[in-house]
């Protein structure tokens, strides 16, 4: 038991000086003051709830959505790594 607690504090530790890496880099790119972002085109697809449990998609066309190059999430941007991955984006109607 002893043991699984101690992976689980040390897996815990590694995990929190991997975002704070991840952070201390982030604001070491910012010369400015300004968060370092990009963009990509993300298709964006109308999910409309229809009778009879069904559901119809709508295309939505595609919109252009922020990124931060970093491994984690940062103030509320997706990383860059992950959005390029997931281009295709469902919203509920």
């Amino acid at each position: 038991m002893r043991t699984l607690i101690r992976l689980a504090a040390a897996l815990i530790l590694a995990l929190l000086l991997a975002y704070g890496a991840d952070a201390a880099w982030l604001s070491l790119r910012t010369a400015d003051h300004r968060l370092p972002t990009r963009s990509v085109q993300v298709h964006v697809l109308l999910v409309v709830p229809q009778k009879g449990n069904k559901v119809e998609y709508i295309p939505g066309g595609t919109r252009t959505e922020s990124c931060v190059p970093a491994i984690f999430p940062h103030a509320g941007l997706s990383p860059c790594w992950y959005l390029e991955r997931h281009t295709r984006r469902e919203v509920d109607y």
